[in-house]
């Protein structure tokens, strides 16, 4: 849940209905395997301003969203998440620049158990408006997963930059690249010689066939686009494309062949605000 701009006065509440497509759920590419799946989700999100001055504001967030994968029905998901921002401009004209900080944790639980796991993240961003219409944004987060099964971990740190257009009055668009550092969690068949040399793979149930699932260390470009469309006061919709690419390590893999990871997906959405 991200805002960006200091927020409302009162309390904001949406309903979000989304469904999209993921070209690569067990992240194995190259010469590997994927595993697509339609998707579809539904959310609820809820924002409440805890106090507010000139130059700084801080809020209260609350989200619950529900996941079902029509390939994959064992990576269908809950998640839980409470979240507290705080903004502070550096001036008081509509062009200052002002900083941002979110403190997330969260619990997620999946049909295959294994990946069940709580999560926390830190991110802090710096937004500069270039125009009256265009907005730059540059952020840097820190985040963990516990799960269940240690193969599902993860640790990572992650930077980058944004921009943000509103184009006319019911139309913006949105873009973003970074680099993320950290676990990845994948999932192959043997035969497709990217299991890893220290043996720490488990048989992964969130698939249907012989799969299985382990942990790599490694870094990851990450590349965003989108676009939103006000319909009205109340609704919105949203066109949102993402791709991870994450270039395999081989010294961690029992082969020295060479397997880039990549995931792709797309996803439009409707909301209702109230």
């Amino acid at each position: 849940m991200l805002v960006l701009a200091p927020a409302a006065q009162a309390m904001d509440a949406r309903l979000m209905f989304t469904l999209g497509h993921d070209d690569n759920l067990g992240n194995v590419s190259g010469y590997a395997t994927r595993y697509p799946s339609a998707t579809a989700e539904f959310g609820l999100t809820l924002v409440t301003p805890l106090g507010q001055a000139q130059q700084f504001g801080h809020l209260f967030g609350a989200g619950l969203q529900a996941r079902r994968l029509e390939a994959q029905p064992g990576l269908s998901s809950l998640d839980a998440e409470l979240n507290w921002q705080a903004w502070l401009a550096f001036g008081r004209g509509f062009y200052a620049p002002a900083a941002w900080l979110l403190v997330a944790a969260g619990y997620q639980e999946y049909d295959s158990e294994g990946r069940d796991a709580s999560w926390s993240r830190a991110r802090l961003s710096l937004n500069q408006r270039w125009t009256s219409r265009i907005m730059a944004q540059g952020f840097l987060q820190f985040s963990a997963t516990d799960a269940r099964e240690s193969v599902f971990d993860s640790s990572a740190q992650e930077w980058g930059l944004a921009l943000y257009w509103q184009v006319a009055a019911r139309l913006s668009l949105r873009s973003a690249y970074s680099r993320r550092n950290g676990d990845i969690s994948v999932s192959a068949r043997a035969s497709e010689g990217t299991y890893p040399r220290d043996g720490s793979a488990i048989r992964d149930d969130g698939f249907s066939g012989d799969l299985y699932a382990f942990r790599l260390p490694a870094h990851s470009h990450v590349i965003s686009a989108g676009a939103q469309w006000q319909i009205n006061r109340d609704w919105s919709a949203d066109l949102d494309w993402r791709m991870r690419r994450t270039p395999a390590q081989s010294a961690y893999l029992a082969t020295s062949a060479r397997s880039d990871y990549r995931r792709q997906q797309v996803l439009l959405g409707l909301s209702y605000g109230f």
